[in-house]
């Protein structure tokens, strides 16, 4: 009985946010209908404790009040949609957020679908570990740079093919060594290779081109099927061999 005496004199008003305090989240409420503002009036939220969750309504947005008869003392319970403010869709299973820049957030629970949509930039931040993980495909797209810096190590796994392609340079630095290697092979093809610094082979090297050395030595049998010419003279350790005999 006691509850009811305390809230007899409280009313339900409709009306649209006229003014804002954000630090405070308050705001001032024109009525419809009345040509009244009200006081100040606490924004209700559904954390605002130890747990919170911050949320304002702008200016212009249509609110519901619960209003003691001087529309001095209340609280904005919510807002609502009108026929100038419709729906930003039209679903019995989304929940959507939009946003005035244009970004949205939304969730289909009937087509398990979740989209972000974020007009500006997007940061992640975790003390802990992040993982993705996918039962489907797993899809990354940039118009602009892509960078991805690890202060350990870093790896790159794949149960079938993989590949990196640039449209233009592609660079990989390492302060150690770098390893490459494959289960079955392993290509490099360009117009042009350049190796700068000295190259070890430990097994066949098999060259179906041809070979235009300049300037070094090789320690080991050399076993060559065809022709051999030079523009210069050939050595070996008992002298000029140009005009040996076979």
């Amino acid at each position: 009985m006691q509850a009811e005496d305390q809230n007899a004199g409280l009313h339900i008003k409709f009306g649209t946010v006229s003014a804002i305090d954000a630090a405070k989240h308050m705001v001032t409420v024109t009525l419809d209908d009345e040509d009244i503002t009200t006081h100040w009036l606490m924004v209700s939220s559904p954390f605002a404790y130890s747990a919170q969750k911050y949320g304002i309504p702008p200016v212009g947005t249509p609110v519901w009040c619960l209003l003691d008869e001087d529309c001095e003392v209340g609280v904005v319970g919510g807002a609502h949609y009108t026929d100038a403010s419709p729906p930003p869709v039209s679903s019995e299973t989304k929940d959507h957020i939009a946003y005035p820049d244009g970004t949205t957030i939304e969730y289909d629970w009937d087509t398990h679908e979740l989209a972000a949509s974020v007009e500006g930039t997007a940061t992640l931040t975790a003390t802990g570990d992040v993982s993705i993980d996918t039962e489907g495909n797993l899809r990354g797209q940039a118009t602009g740079d892509v960078s991805i810096t690890a202060g350990g190590d870093a790896s790159v796994s794949a149960g079938g093919s993989a590949s990196v392609e640039a449209g233009g340079d592609a660079s990989v630095s390492a302060g150690g060594g770098v390893s490459v290697e494959g289960g079955t092979s392993a290509t490099l093809k360009a117009p042009e290779i350049s190796l700068d610094g000295a190259v070890t082979v430990t097994g066949a090297l098999i060259v179906q081109g041809q070979l235009s050395p300049s300037g070094g030595f090789a320690a080991g049998d050399i076993e060559i099927e065809g022709s051999i010419s030079a523009t210069g003279t050939i050595i070996d350790s008992t002298g000029n061999t140009a005009n040996h005999s076979h």
